[in-house]
């Protein structure tokens, strides 16, 4: 944890925030501060800075928080990717979160288990634990949306189209003969990956149809969460 995050709901009438259970902990048993020390912090959606502690009592961590810096500078992009297993998804989420992109879509696929909507390491309490370990690793505020589509025609037909419009829709696809550009245009850009094994050939059709253009990374074939990275990593 590089950044302490809190909600602006959290602040009290004289500007200071009560932080107890695992994060007091750290504070307290990992960092080992006490009273007068400061610490980073920062409101989720919000500005960071530092905050100096007012008190520990009963693993209870006072502070006032004095922020007056802008969150690091998030990358232009929106990630589409097929839900993978549940386990993987998660490490995806962090991933992208972590990387500064603030728009994933998790969307269905032929060869996405029908079970992997039902889990909940994809529920929402789950997704937003993941997010802001992300951004508190990355010294982050603002809070990236996560959305899921598990219907995949209706997506394909009716939202992609306008999701990419005006953007360049990357479809990484590792049998395209278009390799993915060493230095994207700095432009709204779109990242669509499919399940490990890919896209169909009627899904790819549909996509490429939404307004996507299929690249390839590298001569590798890689897993989803390799491939995420990789990708992402090409707009830093």
């Amino acid at each position: 944890m590089n950044i302490l995050l809190f909600e602006s709901n959290n602040l009290t009438t004289d500007n200071t925030i009560e932080i107890t259970g695992q994060k007091a902990s750290h504070i307290i048993k990992v960092l080992k501060l006490g009273k007068n020390d400061s610490i980073k912090t920062g409101e989720i959606n919000g500005k960071t800075g530092f905050s100096k502690i007012l008190s520990i009592k009963d693993n209870k961590v006072l502070l006032l928080p004095f922020h007056d810096k802008e969150p690091v500078q998030s990358l232009d992009i929106s990630l589409i990717t097929a839900l993978p297993r549940p386990k993987a998804a998660r490490r995806i989420i962090y991933s992208a979160a972590l990387l500064g992109v603030k728009k994933i879509y998790l969307i269905n696929s032929a060869k996405v288990e029908k079970s992997y909507w039902q889990s909940p390491l994809i529920d929402e309490p789950e997704i937003e634990k993941q997010l802001i370990n992300a951004l508190e690793q990355s010294v982050d505020t603002v809070m990236p949306k996560v959305i899921k589509k598990n219907l995949f025609k209706p997506f394909c037909e009716d939202e992609l189209p306008f999701i990419l419009k005006n953007s360049n829709g990357y479809l990484l696809d590792p049998y395209s003969l278009n390799e993915f550009p060493k230095n994207p245009p700095k432009k709204h850009s779109v990242l669509i990956i499919g399940p490990d094994g890919g896209f169909t050939d009627y899904e790819n059709k549909k996509l490429i149809e939404a307004g996507a253009l299929p690249y390839f990374l590298g001569k590798r074939i890689l897993r989803v969460e390799t491939s995420v990275v990789a990708a992402i990593s090409k707009f830093i």
